[in-house]
């Protein structure tokens, strides 16, 4: 299973994805995960203080692609797929 770092800014514009949750913060619960702004950057938001004193960072649009890629877990890719609008069409544009 891969999808390109295109595929996910693509697919981010289409649908005006503003936030996508990674996981909640096992601390406090805060949803951690990946901002995109206006002009298309991604940036990563830690969000909470609880590990990092760094809450945002930028990142890059193959950080999400990579975060995709590497799950193993049925469900959780039908899941992404959904979040993203992704079909089974559309594997490996890369």
């Amino acid at each position: 299973m891969c999808r390109s770092a295109e595929e996910f800014k693509t697919a981010a514009k289409e649908k005006k994805i503003e936030k996508v949750p990674s996981h909640d913060c096992s601390i406090c619960g805060y949803t951690v995960g990946y901002i995109i702004d206006v002009s298309g950057e991604v940036y990563f938001d830690a969000g909470c203080d609880c590990t990092s004193t760094v809450s945002i960072t930028q990142r890059s649009w193959e950080d999400v692609a990579e975060q995709y890629n590497m799950q193993t877990n049925p469900e959780v890719i039908a899941r992404m797929d959904e979040f993203w609008g992704f079909t089974e069409e559309e594997l490996c544009n890369t």
